[in-house]
């Protein structure tokens, strides 16, 4: 009887450190800053306009979670929510920006869609469960870290991108001139086409490409694979019961 009285009051603490949104909603608006890096750590949904008619950061979320939000709302926007929290509508974030978006970082199941950037380069790191989209934009330069189930996407023709991954993530991509990819523990890439690509991949990666054009170079370990079709100019070790297809 006593263990169970212990096991009841644990469960009882462990329930009352969730708070939950009381459904009813605020929102606040920050303006005249244009945002250049971003960073997000929990339940945020984002949206990030870059090159946009003005400069603010609108954000909706219910009214009695607001406490447990950090907000610095600068050139470097940083985003965090603390403790347990349940909201009753997903935590929305708009961001317009008069300029690109150089930088961001997700952590934690943040959820970031951006659009219209046109950065020479944008770097990103994006982790636990985190997810980044990007749209309708024009970036020249990707360089990409992500781990523990993160996603990432994008729809724009990069000259280059440079991803380093591990650990479940799921990766996305219309088109790139140059792919550097680094990809280990069960991450699955598929790419709809390639110029050139350097890949190393280990540990029950697989690597998807619609269609490469110029060569691709690299290893593969650990039951990893590569599918792809295309160029016959290619230079990939396999290892370890990995393998490497060529679809006509």
């Amino acid at each position: 009887m006593k263990f169970a009285f212990v096991l009841l009051g644990m469960l009882f603490f462990a329930v009352g450190c969730i708070t939950t949104g009381n459904g009813v909603m605020r929102q606040q608006t920050y303006s005249n800053i244009a945002v250049e890096k971003l960073s997000a750590y929990g339940q945020w949904n984002i949206t990030v306009n870059c090159n946009a008619a003005e400069n603010s950061c609108t954000i909706i979320a219910d009214e009695n979670l607001w406490e447990f939000f950090e907000i610095t709302y600068d050139r470097n926007t940083k985003l965090k929510t603390t403790g347990n929290i349940w909201p009753t509508q997903p935590i929305t974030v708009v961001v317009n920006t008069t300029t690109d978006l150089k930088s961001i970082e997700l952590e934690n199941a943040a959820q970031a869609t951006v659009l219209a950037n046109c950065a020479p380069v944008m770097k990103a790191e994006i982790e636990n469960a985190a997810n980044l989209q990007m749209q309708k934009s024009k970036v020249q330069t990707y360089d990409v870290e992500m781990e523990n189930a993160a996603d990432f996407t994008w729809e724009d023709s990069p000259n280059r991108i440079k991803i380093k991954a591990e650990n479940a993530c799921q990766i996305k991509g219309s088109s790139v001139g140059k792919l550097v990819l680094i990809a280990t523990n069960n991450c699955n890439i598929f790419i709809d086409q390639v110029d050139e690509a350097q890949v190393t991949l280990s540990n029950a990666t697989d690597l998807v490409i619609r269609n490469i054009t110029n060569l691709i170079n690299g290893s593969v370990r650990g039951g990893s694979d590569i599918t792809f079709s295309g160029t016959t100019n290619c230079g990939v070790a396999c290892y370890g019961g990995s393998s490497v297809v060529r679809q006509q």
